[in-house]
């Protein structure tokens, strides 16, 4: 469930 979080995390960066 981490690499879920992290990944979530960078496409939000991207979006931001």
């Amino acid at each position: 469930m981490q690499g879920s979080r992290e990944c979530v995390h960078e496409m939000i960066a991207l979006m931001t």
